[in-house]
């Protein structure tokens, strides 16, 4: 699993590695230039690396020794050389000494760049945090302008770590090798662009040591597979739950059944579908394996609300004052954990009281629209620092928020997961009812409420991912109809 942190994390990590652990900072700066070049492509011949006078300089500096020692093609350009930090002062002094080819006149800058196939951009790294100035956004601009292949050390140049804001220019690269942690600024949707093809290398620490500085986590599927829990050979469908499925209304049938669809196919033992009486034939005939039930049928829905594992609730119900006094209705007689989603968070925008009754027992999963109007926040508030916002929700109301969209995160309001899975191929309708039902299938076979968020979207996006190789648009029927050979992979 790979950690994110943000410019403060970074700091600590270097910190507690050199004044607990004794290792100088030299060494790290060895450590990371060579486990960066060791990420490139073996292919690449010609380099041209631009370094600044602090420690990405000094990394730069350490790279370019390590290129020359393959046998590459590498000159260095410095954008100053006074002032350096000491362990950069140490590498640019030892490429001086190798005879490695060094430049400093800006005049000189594009021709340079014209002349090498890769740029290795080692300018700034993250503890900037404000504009560049001149000659930096120049150089930055000219590196832009003809770098051929850009790959940055640690973060593109000009661009925050913690927060991915950028005060002026930044460099646009075409690869990332980041050390350590994978950046929170890599999270900002405004500049993911701009960081290309993100790789994540060491310097040497355990695991251990990162997590002492780190509660944010990038989910890959090594660790979705240690959450998931093989069925037993003797099992029946009562050892994997009852879904209840609260979800439609006229002319919204679809996402009751995708929704109801998904849990199924997700594993749950029993999914009933329970829908207004307007929408019950349309729904009966339509899912075989799933059972109905009329909400207007007061006795039937208790007996199911008493029975349920977990309720999905929300999606194609509607935005009306039906939908709200029916989630108030659920909530006064169930204590089931609940999905919240679509129409049941917009109805609880309406009645932001009843977060009281989903403490400790319900997951949320809204887009930032949906998030913007149960939290108060601006979509743009949001958008700046989505880890934060997160955060400040789950820990105030005590519940799982899962938000969605490009890298969507999933937070209790003490630990957060960051899911990558998942790609625009997947921008249809049904999607997210898809998602809902997913994940209250999974929290219906006992999984907890926040694992069933972190492995329910991952899955999710996993399956459209290896889909959209073969297909241009994936629907929700394509996710739902490979949910259990999909499912089956991340046990291997």
């Amino acid at each position: 699993m790979i950690y994110i942190g943000d410019n403060k994390t970074t700091g600590e990590i270097d910190s507690y590695s050199i004044n607990t652990l004794n290792i100088p900072g030299i060494i790290l700066m060895e450590n990371a230039a060579k486990n960066f070049v060791s990420s490139l492509n073996r292919s690449l011949d010609s380099f041209l690396i631009i370094c600044g006078r602090g420690n990405n300089g000094g990394d730069g500096y350490a790279i370019a020794r390590q290129l020359v020692s393959l046998n590459k093609q590498v000159s260095v350009f410095s954008c100053e050389t006074s002032n350096m930090s000491r362990d950069c002062q140490i590498n640019y002094d030892i490429c001086r000494n190798l005879n490695i080819p060094m430049e400093n006149n800006i005049s000189r800058l594009k021709e340079l760049l014209v002349s090498h196939d890769t740029v290795i951009d080692a300018v700034f790294g993250t503890g900037l945090d404000k504009a560049p100035k001149a000659p930096y956004d120049d150089i930055i601009n000219q590196i832009n302008k003809y770098g051929k292949y850009v790959i940055s050390v640690d973060i593109p140049s000009g661009i925050n770590g913690s927060t991915g804001e950028t005060g002026g220019v930044f460099i646009k690269a075409d690869e990332t090798v980041s050390f350590v942690t994978y950046k929170q600024g890599f999270l900002n949707y405004s500049i993911s662009e701009s960081l290309g093809k993100i790789k994540i290398v060491n310097i040497g620490l355990p695991e251990y040591i990162i997590k002492k500085f780190s509660n944010i986590f990038l989910m890959d599927k090594k660790y979705i597979s240690s959450l998931l829990t093989p069925r037993l050979k003797y099992s029946h469908k009562g050892n994997f739950g009852h879904t209840l499925v609260i979800a439609g209304s006229q002319g919204f049938t679809g996402a009751a059944l995708i929704s109801a669809g998904a849990a199924v196919k997700t594993g749950s033992g029993l999914v009933t579908l329970a829908v207004f009486p307007e929408c019950l034939n349309m729904v009966t005939s339509a899912a075989p394996e799933v059972m109905t039930a009329d909400l207007d049928d007061k006795k039937r829905l208790l007996e199911l609300l008493t029975k349920s594992d977990s309720i999905a609730f929300g999606p194609g119900l509607g935005n009306t004052d039906r939908t709200l006094e029916l989630l108030k209705f659920i909530l006064e007689n169930s204590n089931a954990p609940i999905v919240l989603d679509a129409d049941g968070i917009n109805a609880l925008a309406k009645d932001l009281s009843l977060m009281e009754k989903l403490k400790n027992r319900c997951i949320l999963t809204p887009h930032l629209g949906e998030f913007s109007r149960i939290s108060g926040l601006s979509i743009k508030e949001i958008s700046k620092d989505r880890i934060k916002a997160a955060k400040d929700f789950a820990e105030k109301y005590s519940v799982i928020l899962l938000l969605k969209g490009y890298n969507t995160i999933i937070t209790d309001g003490c630990d957060f997961y960051v899911n990558t899975t998942g790609n625009s191929s997947m921008a249809n309708g049904g999607m997210g009812d898809t998602l809902t039902g997913i994940t209250a299938s999974l929290i219906s076979q006992k999984y907890t409420i926040f694992d069933s968020g972190k492995i329910g979207s991952f899955l999710h996006g996993y399956i459209g991912e290896k889909l959209s190789k073969k297909a241009f648009i994936v629907t929700a029927e394509d996710i739902i109809k490979n949910i259990p050979f999909y499912q089956k992979k991340l046990f291997l």
